[in-house]
């Protein structure tokens, strides 16, 4: 039997579930708290309901699931563990809940950040334990531990702020979660969530291309972001003679998105976290008049990313 098989069995029902359950969730999450408003500092001009939070969820949970049947059946599929399924769904609902405290104004921007970091690092070291002696961070060396940690950070933090256009963030998610499970394929246990979490982007993204009529929100973002983050800093830390830097090949345009807003803001004496409409997206989009070229501009340059990172492999 093809290896890939189960996982792109996982793939193809998480992102079935995640584009079905849309119209589900529309039904009962119609309140004020649930949609995206206009806001001088947004790039959207129109109410768009943030149901596409809890659709990705649905899909991750139900891919993780089928993947953990498949191994129960005996489909020789070791990567799918209900220890790293179950963990990561906890992680999955704790930075759902953390993204509608933000967008409820909870808790300052600083605060946010820390309770992230924290979230990361017990999520990844909570799935290399769950793995065995092969990845148990006691053996991994302290500095490629350490680089792990603050690659992957740097990715959230990235991802965490990438959901700035239609498309944007979905883009790069969808070919850097395949390129993590492609690369865990036969030795990362939660190798399997990559899978999962690939085929709920894609079928939140059939909802997200401009014109966008579902946004992530928060919760999603988040979502997204702690788990594309936590999986590669498993992949990270890992022994392996393959080239670890390609693994951030489908993130690139969000990676240097983050760098480039960043700087721009402290040049101008403004907040880093302070949300705006000067990412290179919104640049691009006024530039072109529409988000379409953009969004698929992005999905090129991820895909051309996971081409090269598959071929390292």
């Amino acid at each position: 039997m093809n290896p890939y098989l189960p996982g792109a069995v996982g793939f193809v029902v998480a992102a079935l579930v995640s584009a079905v359950s849309v119209r589900f969730w529309r039904g009962r999450l119609s309140g004020d708290g649930w949609v995206d408003r206009p806001r001088p500092d947004r790039h959207s001009l129109r109410a768009v309901p943030r149901i596409g939070g809890p659709a990705w969820l649905s899909g991750m949970v139900v891919g993780l699931l089928i993947l953990s049947l498949l191994e129960a059946r005996g489909f020789g599929y070791a990567q799918a563990h209900v220890a790293s399924a179950s963990l990561l769904a906890v992680a999955m609902l704790l930075a759902f809940t953390l993204g509608r405290w933000e967008e409820r104004g909870e808790f300052r921007a600083g605060f946010k950040w820390r309770l992230q970091l924290l979230l990361l690092l017990l999520t990844v070291l909570g799935l290399m334990l769950a793995q065995g002696s092969q990845a148990d961070p006691i053996n991994v060396p302290k500095l490629r531990l350490l680089v792990a940690l603050g690659v992957a950070t740097l990715l959230q933090l990235a991802l965490n702020i990438a959901d700035n256009l239609d498309g944007a963030l979905g883009a790069a998610s969808l070919f850097g979660l395949l390129g993590l499970a492609l690369a865990g394929h036969g030795f990362i246990p939660a190798a399997d969530a990559a899978w999962a979490g690939a085929g709920a982007t894609l079928g939140f993204l059939c909802w997200n291309l401009p014109p966008a009529r579902i946004f992530l929100g928060n919760g999603g973002s988040e979502m997204l972001s702690l788990l594309a983050a936590a999986l590669l800093a498993v992949a990270w830390a890992r022994p392996t003679a393959e080239p670890r830097w390609t693994l951030l090949l489908p993130f690139a345009w969000p990676l240097f998105d983050f760098v480039f807003v960043v700087l721009r803001r402290l040049r101008e004496g403004r907040k880093p976290w302070q949300g705006g409409r000067d990412h290179t997206t919104h640049l691009l989009a006024r530039r072109f008049g529409s988000d379409r070229p953009v969004t698929a501009l992005l999905l090129l340059v991820a895909a051309i990313g996971l081409a090269v990172a598959f071929l390292s492999i």
